[in-house]
């Protein structure tokens, strides 16, 4: 009995997949055929690692990808008196482009789903930590809440961190974990931080970092045809053993 059930489950399986793929065929026709639709908010992954490793670097931060630098993110070194100290801060290029703020100076660690907007205290100065002290200090999930300029409009936008640690002293005391960065592309329009353009906060984006892991969404299997659909039979295998 056990057999014959198998039997069925993958005649059942061929069945499915034969049809899967004239979808597929349908559903590439349909993408293909359609009118491109503006995306309100632009989203960009990145799995960029900051670590200093007892020297200063940087980072360069494009937000909307028109070969300008919006932000750059610094993790600085000193040694003063035979004493280590570490910085990580970010700053906007000249022309409006500024972080949110709090009363200390120190950039804010804003959660998932926070509104990024006009009536937030921006700031082009200021530290995310520094000399061991910030509120960046080991946190998972974080985001940078930034504005900046599109064509002399202000656009509004978020850079977010899966993971930023802090550790007492020695090499790479700060180490800043990147997840990607998104900006809202209406001038004015406000976004909620982790928003990647799905709707929710933070919701899954094809291509995304381990921050926005997603499966891709039906319409987007059924257009990759049979690569797609191999491709989420191996990936369910994999999970199956692991």
């Amino acid at each position: 009995m056990i057999e014959k059930n198998w039997k069925g489950l993958s005649l059942l399986n061929e069945v499915l997949e034969r049809r899967m793929l004239l979808y597929a065929l349908a559903a590439g026709a349909a993408l293909a055929g359609a009118s491109p639709v503006h995306a309100k908010v632009i989203f960009t992954p990145s799995d960029a690692v900051l670590r200093g490793d007892n020297r200063n670097v940087s980072l360069q931060i494009d937000l909307n990808n028109d070969g300008v630098v919006d932000f750059i993110l610094y993790e600085k070194f000193l040694s003063i008196s035979s004493t280590y100290f570490y910085l990580l801060y970010t700053r906007g290029a000249p022309g409006g482009n500024a972080i949110w703020t709090t009363p200390r100076k120190f950039q804010a660690p804003l959660e998932k789903g926070a509104m990024i907007g006009g009536n937030a205290p921006f700031s082009n100065s200021g530290a995310m930590d520094e000399f061991g002290d910030g509120p960046w200090g080991n946190v998972t999930k974080r985001y940078l809440g930034v504005k900046f300029a599109i064509n002399g409009q202000v656009h509004y936008g978020w850079i977010g961190f899966r993971r930023v640690e802090r550790k007492t002293y020695g090499v790479g005391a700060i180490t800043a974990k990147l997840g990607g960065w998104a900006y809202e592309s209406d001038p004015d329009q406000a976004i909620k931080a982790g928003d990647t353009g799905e709707g929710d906060p933070g919701a899954s984006h094809p291509g995304s970092s381990a921050l926005f892991s997603a499966e891709p969404t039906s319409l987007q299997l059924l257009a990759m045809g049979h690569t797609g659909i191999a491709n989420r039979q191996r990936r369910l295998a994999a999970q199956a053993r692991s």
